[in-house]
């Protein structure tokens, strides 16, 4: 069994392993005997994150306190309120020219002037706190709010602070790369 680790990747880690059964190199009409397995990490980074809202999970304190204030269940109010903007947006956002610092402006802990947005977003500009404006690839202008700005305008203040911060302690604490 041989292996290869593969390091570089913006996603993550890439292990490869060739693996020969039999004895000797097989020859091309024997390729039954080789296979080669590839297994990566697509759960790295940002697709790793519990800031996106369909694996966000809170605490049941934070559930409850979301429930109280909508009047609606958790996965519910995520699916209304969170995924669509995340989703519009940050997700697959492939002409803002870096969709990886896209979809980590998402969940930037500030948003207050032009200096907070990544200088690798082509034509991402600063709208208004937790809100950037940017053209489409259809060459329509939208507005975007990040989580901090979604979780603020769809719950009480305090609330949506408080549950934003709770989020990010969560991924600093537990879900970042560097930490697992």
């Amino acid at each position: 069994l041989k292996s290869d680790l593969l390091l570089g990747s913006t996603a993550g880690p890439c292990l490869t392993a060739k693996v020969s059964m039999g004895e000797g190199s097989p020859t091309r009409g024997d390729m039954k005997s080789q296979f080669v397995a590839v297994s990566y990490n697509m759960l790295s980074r940002s697709l790793g994150s519990n800031c996106i809202p369909w694996v966000m999970s809170v605490s049941e304190k934070y559930k409850s306190a979301v429930e109280g204030a909508r009047g609606t269940s958790w996965d519910a109010f995520k699916e209304e309120c969170v995924s669509p903007m995340y989703a519009h947006h940050f997700h697959k956002n492939l002409h803002s020219g870096d969709y990886v610092a896209m979809r980590m402006l998402w969940s930037a802990r500030r948003c207050c002037c032009q200096e907070d947005i990544p200088t690798s977003l082509r034509g991402v500009e600063f709208c208004a706190e937790d809100q950037v404006k940017y053209i489409d690839a259809a060459g329509a202008p939208q507005v975007a709010s990040t989580m901090r700005g979604v979780l603020r305008a769809s719950l009480p203040v305090d609330l949506g602070l408080e549950l934003f911060e709770h989020l990010m302690a969560l991924e600093e604490e537990v879900y970042s790369w560097p930490v697992r």
